[in-house]
């Protein structure tokens, strides 16, 4: 191939070789947006999992009282 063809063949190729570029780009950066959504997620979701256990324990204690003054 002569230099002058090699360098006519980038120029028409660099439209699509930017758009792909940039694509990759977004992606890579999407994908660490995305990952602090998703850490974010699963932090309010673990909060939201201690509470129900908490209430869970709160509501076996009251069991645990009423019989208590059941057997008085």
């Amino acid at each position: 191939m002569r230099p002058e063809q090699a360098a006519q063949t980038i120029r028409d190729k660099a439209p699509a070789f930017g758009e792909a570029k940039a694509q990759r780009v977004y992606l890579e950066e999407f994908r660490k947006s995305k990952k602090a959504l998703l850490m974010k997620d699963a932090l309010t979701l673990g909060i939201e999992a201690a509470r129900l256990d908490i209430e869970i324990w709160r509501s076996r204690e009251a069991t645990n009282r009423n019989q208590d003054r059941a057997h008085q």
